[in-house]
């Protein structure tokens, strides 16, 4: 009776898992523990969003068609052609007005019709847009003659357009000396355009579309429930395996929270498509808890 009393306690403990005795933590606890550091250092990406400082929309060549300034463009029979924006890439003409008699004129024959919106990117050179026909391409002169639209980008940031353009239309810009310098860099896009340079902060609320705050809400609440889904409740892990992971989410979080208020802002400010990677699914990716499956050997009081 004695051998199998032995028999059955060796059995026990050698099926029993060592963890440290009481260095476990409950399933709840560490849902807790990980939420509020994962509240804790994503504020880094929130306060990126309130902050005064500026973002820029993306103006490499891969999201824009570039055209510059190349003589002689003096007259509208002379000018550089520019391509016309697309829904994937916006037109930026860009040039320097080479003395005070210079004049530089573009064209773009309308390929889609609708509404052209335009915004200065930088420079004070005096702008002036056109809305004509082909006939224009023949007008020898830097005086439009057939033009049935006019607006002057001026020194202006945003908000400008011209409405109702049709694919019989051409658009056209002259520029030439103004205000304090000779230079001139104007974007052309078929959406909305918001100004470089303009505070992130200032303009967010105006410009962020209902379905870009919804989709974040909701990949926001859908990162939640994947983080929480690796971690029951009801079940235990052993601490060290929870500190390791919020060791790694102090390096995670602020990461995951930047790149998504970023795309947030790219999405609201520059018309670009909103993609999710909040804090909460790189918390989910990140943290492997150890769960406890055995009896402790130290919760029976063996030494």
């Amino acid at each position: 009776m004695k051998q199998t009393v032995i028999l059955t306690i060796i059995l026990i403990l050698s099926s029993c898992m060592y963890t440290g005795g009481y260095e476990i933590v409950s399933g709840k606890k560490a849902k807790e523990k990980i939420t509020a550091k994962v509240s804790q250092y994503s504020r880094i990406g929130l306060a990126t969003l309130f902050s005064s400082s500026t973002y820029s929309c993306p103006t490499d060549s891969s999201t824009n068609n570039v055209t510059n300034d190349t003589e002689s463009n003096d007259t509208f029979k002379t000018a550089n052609q520019a391509t016309y924006p697309t829904s994937e890439k916006t037109t930026r003409i860009k040039g320097t007005i080479s003395s005070d008699s210079d004049v530089d004129v573009f064209y773009m024959p309308v390929t889609t019709a609708g509404t052209l919106y335009m915004n200065r990117k930088s420079g004070y050179a005096s702008c002036y847009v056109y809305q004509t026909t082909s006939n224009e391409l023949t007008n020898d002169s830097s005086t439009s003659l057939y033009y049935t639209y006019k607006v002057s980008t001026g020194t202006v940031n945003r908000g400008e357009n011209v409405n109702d353009v049709t694919t019989s239309n051409y658009i056209f810009m002259k520029c030439e000396k103004g205000g304090t310098d000779y230079t001139y860099d104007i974007e052309f896009s078929l959406t909305q355009l918001v100004d470089s340079s303009s505070s992130a902060n200032s303009n967010f609320s105006s410009s962020t579309s209902g379905s870009t705050m919804s989709d974040y809400a909701t990949f926001t609440l859908a990162g939640q429930i994947f983080m929480y889904s690796k971690i029951e409740g009801s079940k235990k892990y052993t601490k060290s395996s929870l500190d390791a992971c919020l060791n790694k989410l102090e390096t995670v979080v602020p990461i995951a929270s930047i790149v998504n208020i970023n795309s947030l802002l790219s999405a609201s400010l520059c018309g670009t498509t909103y993609i999710p990677f909040n804090e909460y699914f790189a918390a989910g990716l990140t943290c492997k808890l150890e769960e406890v499956s055995a009896i402790q050997i130290g919760d029976l009081g063996v030494p």
